[in-house]
C-alpha cells in the first residue's frame, strides 16, 4: 500500500496476490514529478512470479519515458512484450491543479468515477504484446469532491462505493483497502487505485 498526497489530491494504492502466492502480477505506477501525475495500473498475464517480473518491466519502461506523449507510450509498452505473456493496462495523466484527465485503457482493467456524475472509463479491448486496436485517447475532467476508482480484474467490475459502508468519510488508503477486501475475487490477483479530489 503506498500513498500519496497533492494539494487537490489524495491518492493511494492497495493489492494483494492470490491465495498460494508470494508475487502478484498486478503492478501501480505513480509519478507526479512534473505538472500531472503520471499513473498507470497493469494486470499481467498468469500469476507468481513470472508474471510479476513482466509488471516490473513495463515499470521500468514507464520510469524511463515518463515524459512520452500516451499514444506512444503505450506503444511502447506493446513492442516491449511482443513474443511474451502479455498484460492489460490503463495509462494516463492527471493535472494536479486543473484535474483534467487523459488516459489510454486496453484490456479488462476497469475504472469508475463517483461523485456529482458517476461514470466508467472507456476502454479497448485487447492485450499488450499480442493484439491491441489503434489506441484511442480519451479524456475527461474530475470535480471536488470527486472519487476515481482503478481497477485491475481481480475487481469485481459490479463494484459499488456506496456497498461499503462510511466510504465518504474513509481517507484513500483505507477506502482502497475495503475495496480490495469486499470487491476483490480470491482466485485472481486484486489491486486498485483510489483518487479522492478535495
Amino acid at each position: 500500500m503506498a500513498d500519496h498526497n497533492r494539494e487537490r489530491l489524495s491518492i493511494s494504492h492497495f493489492g494483494r496476490a492470490f491465495r498460494g502466492e508470494h508475487y502478484s502480477g498486478d503492478m501501480v505506477y505513480l509519478d507526479d514529478s512534473g505538472d500531472s501525475v503520471t499513473f498507470a495500473i497493469v494486470d499481467a498475464a498468469g500469476h507468481g512470479r513470472p508474471a510479476f517480473e513482466i509488471g516490473y518491466r513495463i515499470k521500468t519502461l514507464l520510469k524511463a519515458n515518463r515524459d512520452t506523449e500516451l499514444s506512444a507510450l503505450v506503444a511502447a509498452i506493446h513492442d516491449l512484450l511482443q513474443g511474451g505473456a502479455g498484460a492489460v493496462a490503463l495509462v494516463g495523466h492527471l493535472n494536479k491543479v486543473t484535474l483534467d484527465l487523459s488516459y489510454i485503457q486496453i484490456g479488462d482493467t476497469h475504472g469508475k468515477i463517483f461523485g456529482r456524475d458517476p461514470r466508467s472509463l472507456a476502454r479497448q479491448d485487447g492485450m499488450f504484446g499480442h493484439s491491441i486496436p489503434t489506441p484511442k485517447l480519451h479524456h475527461d475532467t474530475l470535480s471536488s469532491g470527486d472519487i476515481m476508482v482503478l481497477c485491475t480484474d481481480g475487481i469485481s467490475v459490479r463494484f459499488e462505493l456506496a456497498e461499503i459502508s462510511g466510504y465518504r468519510a474513509l481517507p484513500a488508503d483505507r477506502l482502497a483497502q475495503s475495496v480490495v477486501a469486499q470487491f476483490g475475487k480470491h482466485h485472481d490477483d486484486a489491486t486498485c487505485v483510489v483518487w479522492r479530489c478535495h
